[in-house]
């Protein structure tokens, strides 16, 4: 591993002469009549140089960034309004009105449970939504999506750090071309913003690990920023807090160890008012920001912010799922299910990561190489921003639901390990070229197969499931697919446009599946200009006569003739049924 391996000369190595006090040469000047040097052989120079070592890596990770943003500004709106968006646009609402009322109207104090949620993404997208030319949801799906956008940028410099632009650049792909990330980026208020703060948590960590030692006061300050914003999302997530902490503590650690072998002063109270201040300094950023858009919390704040940390603990949701072709209660979920969820939805290129460690575990085993403290510091924060939370996951069972959402955190450190170790592979000099080869072709043919996939799906991006697993075809009837009912959009278009009017004396009347449902029909019938003129919406299922439904609680099979459905890649997501009364 060229970045992990390298050994620190910087200090043994006698430093030049004109390093040392002397007078630099004077640079020598062109002589007057000296030969212009052709436009062409300059042009021709500055190529060579932009493609000399690490340039052409930035430059298409920018490039790639670019492409990300254009493909938003076209697609953003693209994907229907989620489940609990209502809810969401609605609590946004309600902080506003929190401050616009000088903090009297306490509204937002009783609002559902989302009360016990800081609401610096809702907030600030219902302010957004005062001056867009979109609508409400469009808006916000806009800016969901770039934070999901940041959230790739996070990842880059998480891989760069470790491993240098290229390891950036591949980290960034990886988690570009991972459906699960851009489906969800399209729509979810929820677990978006909060992974992606997360991401920015783990790199200001990242910075406090590789950094010097004592800590620099940018990076602890940076590190508080960006855990206050995580914390102001979900505050649940609070493990976030202990990154910084951690990566403080091992970087004293290991500059304790670089200290002993030196037989240097140990300076052990600079360090340890370094770590005391690290720890401080980061709850005094962390805190206020947390509270900055949560007016329940504002009132006592420091009470109810660990009350609602510790209710996140406590979550109790009754529902059922469907996984592996059972409907599940949510409180009895196996142990297996969050593994099993990754391992069918997770692109190949993370087995083909997987591979690649295995690969670099071996060559460390033989090769033995002196590693660098700082870089082997930066692989194991990468690795624990993955493996500590799933662990937690595991040992102390939360509910779970819907799918991996809830773990959408895990995404970027994720890819950007992948990304890493599949740099470190594509640059290892040591192993044969026709192995560097292979593992380059096989990233490629995985890239273009899960770029087709994105594109066939969307904007169903959250429902891919990898091919080893046989695809959506095969896993729809075994596992949750559209179970934030996305796709009603599309279904009532399809009534709206090419279904007849079933009685030519009044309107088709429509009903979704729940509540939730019926109102975001009414707000996509009130999008199409004479729609309303043939359609309306019901919100009592025994008077319609179109049910819309998606498979989550099995309302696909309620009573009715199926007229069409709503597919992707073969596989139905949504249902249009005649209803039989």
């Amino acid at each position: 591993m060229r970045s992990a391996i390298e050994t620190d000369d910087s200090q043994s190595k006698v430093q030049p002469e004109a390093e040392q006090g002397a007078e630099p040469p004077a640079q020598s000047q062109p002589e007057p009549n000296a030969e212009v040097v052709p436009l062409r052989e300059r042009a021709l120079g500055w190529a060579r140089r932009a493609t000399e070592g690490d340039r052409p890596w930035f430059a298409l990770s920018w490039l790639g960034l670019l492409i990300l943003a254009y493909l938003i500004v076209r697609h953003g709106d693209d994907a229907g309004v989620s489940y609990d968006e209502n809810s969401q646009r609605h609590y946004g609402d309600l902080i506003l009105a929190w401050f616009r009322s000088s903090f009297t109207d306490q509204s937002a104090m009783t609002f559902r449970d989302l009360y016990l949620y800081g609401g610096l993404f809702d907030a600030p997208a219902q302010w957004l939504v005062q001056f867009s030319p979109y609508g409400v949801y469009e808006t916000r799906h806009f800016l969901t999506a770039f934070v999901a956008l940041l959230g790739v940028v996070a990842t880059w410099r998480i891989g760069a750090a470790i491993a240098g632009p290229r390891g950036g650049f591949l980290s960034a792909l990886i988690l570009t071309l991972t459906p699960c990330w851009i489906g969800h980026g399209l729509f979810n208020p929820k677990d978006i913003p909060f992974a992606t703060a997360a991401a920015f948590a783990s790199l200001s960590s990242l910075r406090l690990a590789m950094g010097p030692a004592p800590l620099r006061l940018r990076d602890i300050c940076w590190a508080g920023v960006t855990v206050g914003i995580a914390l102001a999302v979900r505050p649940g997530g609070n493990f976030v807090v202990g990154y910084p902490y951690l990566a403080a503590g091992f970087r004293l650690c290991l500059e304790v160890l670089r200290r002993v072998k030196l037989r240097a002063p140990l300076g052990i109270g600079r360090l340890t008012v370094s770590l005391v201040s690290c720890v401080l300094l980061v709850l005094v950023i962390a805190w206020p920001i947390m509270l900055l858009t949560w007016p329940w919390a504002q009132l006592e704040p420091f009470k109810r912010p660990l009350a609602a940390m510790a209710a996140a603990r406590r979550f109790n949701w009754t529902g059922t799922v469907l996984f592996e072709g059972n409907l599940i209660d949510a409180g009895n979920l196996p142990l297996r299910y969050l593994p099993v969820w990754f391992k069918v939805t997770l692109p190949e290129i993370y087995l083909l990561a997987a591979l690649a460690i295995a690969v670099l575990l071996v060559g460390l085993a033989i090769r033995r190489p002196k590693l660098v403290g700082e870089h082997v510091l930066g692989w194991t924060m990468l690795s624990t921003f993955v493996g500590l939370p799933f662990a937690a996951v595991l040992i102390t069972r939360p509910v779970l639901y819907d799918a991996q959402r809830h773990v959408l955190f895990l995404l970027p450190p994720l890819a950007a390990l992948a990304g890493c170790v599949l740099s470190e592979v594509f640059g290892a000099e040591w192993l044969p070229r026709a192995v560097r080869g292979a593992f380059a072709g096989v990233f490629v043919g995985l890239a273009i197969l899960v770029s087709v996939d994105i594109v066939q799906l969307h904007p169903f991006e959250y429902t891919y499931f990898n091919r080893l697993s046989g695809g959506l075809v095969k896993q729809y009837r075994r596992f949750e697919t559209d179970y934030w009912s996305i796709g009603y959009r599309e279904g009532l278009e399809y009534v709206v446009k090419q279904l007849p009017q079933l009685d030519p004396s009044r309107r088709t009347r429509v009903v979704g599946c729940d509540l939730a449902g019926n109102e975001r029909l009414e707000y996509y019938l009130a999008q199409w200009p004479g729609a309303s003129d043939h359609v309306r919406v019901t919100r009592n299922y025994e008077q319609a006569d179109v049910l819309i439904a998606t498979k989550r609680w099995n309302c696909h099979r309620r009573p009715g003739k199926t007229i069409a459905a709503i597919t992707r890649q073969d596989a139905p997501l949504v249902w249009i049924r005649k209803i039989q009364h």
